[in-house]
């Protein structure tokens, strides 16, 4: 089957498959397209038909380039180990039918690395349920210090740190010194996480968006850690995101670690479950959600 005779057969419409199973500009794509199918396909397989599916995803990493797409099966849990993407434009497109479910999902359970270690531009990652249940985090953006990354998009997945990962999606290198790596325009939407122990996602770029996630905050953890300082990796939209689980005062939904520069940061639409003046609070020592210092611009009390 042909990449139009397999679009066809997803119905798909205005670049978003009816049903919701699928969303991004798949359509344009302009490199080829690879399928992995861990129930059905084969390590021998060429990996360009459903029927001749690659049954890993590694599999498909190691043959595809630039601009390609890889679409995975819907299938039961598959074990992975850390993977690095090196390929711009790349997308990788899974079966989750929405993010809060887990109906397709990969897990790693032993290793040192990341589950993903973003390394190019223009990567797309959506509809994968992510199992991290190693003490590191499930999607790094870079891993040396001065690395910049452009125009990544990750969305409409499921984070699960299943009580063990450090972090759900993260910048590599030294984190907070404005020398680690450095997403450009990323882009983190739709997406639902649980389980992270440090933070679920740590916002330290440039022009990045969290936008309309659901995160399920771990006691003593952080929701959305944002470590951009002033005249450091400017401007950031945190906007429509729902934060569960704030039942300690050591819970925090959102963090900002340094005081950004004042109008650089959008803060908007934002929702938290939990007590107020008890587990919610704009003083230091609860969930510390749109606090910084007075000198940072208009961000306390909103």
């Amino acid at each position: 089957m042909g990449f139009e005779d397999t679009l066809r057969s997803l119905k798909v419409k205005n670049n978003l498959f009816v049903g919701g199973t699928i969303q991004g500009n798949v359509i344009n794509a302009p490199g080829d397209v690879w399928y992995v199918d861990t129930l059905n396909g084969s390590a021998s397989g060429s990996g360009k038909c459903w029927s001749d599916a690659f049954s890993t995803l590694a599999l498909a990493l190691t043959a595809a380039g630039n601009y390609d797409t890889i679409f995975v099966a819907q299938n039961a849990i598959a074990t992975v180990t850390g993977m690095t993407i090196t390929q711009t434009g790349l997308k990788i497109i899974g079966s989750n039918m929405h993010p809060g479910t887990q109906s397709h999902a990969m897990k790693q359970t032993a290793g040192t690395l990341p589950m993903f270690t973003i390394k190019a531009d223009r990567v797309e990652i959506a509809n994968l349920c992510l199992s991290q249940r190693t003490a590191y985090p499930c999607i790094q953006i870079g891993d040396t210090i001065g690395q910049a990354y452009y125009q990544i998009y990750i969305h409409d997945c499921n984070f699960d740190g299943y009580g063990i990962a450090t972090y759900g999606i993260t910048p590599g290198g030294n984190l907070g010194a404005a020398t680690g790596a450095s997403p450009v325009n990323l882009v983190v939407e739709n997406n639902y996480f649980a389980g992270h122990i440090t933070a679920a996602i740590v916002a330290d770029g440039d022009r990045c968006s969290y936008i309309n996630n659901t995160i399920y905050v771990a006691a003593d953890g952080i929701g959305i850690w944002y470590l951009s300082a002033a005249g450091n990796r400017p401007g950031a939209v945190i906007m429509g995101n729902t934060f569960r689980g704030l039942s300690a005062t050591t819970t925090k939904a959102i963090l900002f670690a340094a005081t950004p520069t004042a109008g650089d940061v959008i803060l908007a639409k934002n929702y938290l479950c939990g007590t107020w003046n008890v587990t919610i609070t704009d003083i230091g020592g609860g969930c510390i959600n749109y606090v910084t210092d007075a000198s940072g611009g208009a961000l306390i009390n909103c």
